[in-house]
């Protein structure tokens, strides 16, 4: 994650994993560890985060804890909620839709 919030670009820091193991540097059970640490760190180099205090996560335990690493890195506080969260959040706009056109 830190190679990718200091890299160029999500390619260049990409191809480090190529490298890592052309010369045997990284474990091959390591490397989608190591590819989904660039993909996160590029996507938190989005400006739009300057300033972001904090955030809610949603998502797996996994991904979920290396995106609160990675947002902790830009410090950024995080809350996390699991995966069921979104569907529950779903849930309650589709039933308040409900019952809103019920009402009209």
């Amino acid at each position: 994650m830190q190679r990718a919030l200091a890299g160029p670009s999500l390619l260049q820091t990409a191809f480090s994993v190529r490298c890592l193991d052309l010369f045997d540097r990284l474990p091959r059970a390591a490397r989608p560890s190591y590819l989904s640490g660039l993909v996160i760190g590029e996507a938190l180099r989005w400006p739009q985060l300057a300033g972001v205090q904090s955030v809610v996560v949603i998502g797996s335990p996994l991904l979920s804890e290396r995106f609160a690493r990675a947002l902790a890195l830009r410090g950024i506080a995080t809350r996390i909620l699991d995966e069921e969260a979104a569907w529950r959040g779903l849930w309650a706009i589709d039933r308040k839709r409900a019952r809103l056109a019920e009402e009209t």
